[in-house]
């Protein structure tokens, strides 16, 4: 069974990936704001200038931007390669 999480937020660092719940994002929010340096986060020590703070959805353009893939003015993903016909069909 799937348990369901709190952790809507993740934090993406040089590729890395921590997820935080909305409470650990406005405690990093406020570190930021006050300004704060470093950041302990899951154990790992992070700069706070360095970091995006990302909502979950974010990831899935994230993995497809990785993989190449790209995204049109319709919305549509695409592979590297291929080309958009959108247009034509929105005429």
């Amino acid at each position: 069974m799937k348990q369901l999480t709190d952790k809507t937020w993740f934090i993406y660092y040089k590729g890395f990936q921590i997820w935080l719940s909305e409470k650990e994002v406005k405690l990093i929010k406020s570190l930021m704001a006050s300004g704060q340096k470093m950041v302990e986060i899951s154990g790992r020590v992070f700069p706070l200038q360095d970091i995006a703070l990302l909502k979950g959805e974010d990831n899935t353009r994230l993995e497809k931007t990785k993989k190449g893939e790209w995204q049109c003015e319709w919305g549509k993903w695409h592979q590297r390669s291929e080309q958009c016909g959108h247009d034509k069909l929105h005429q």
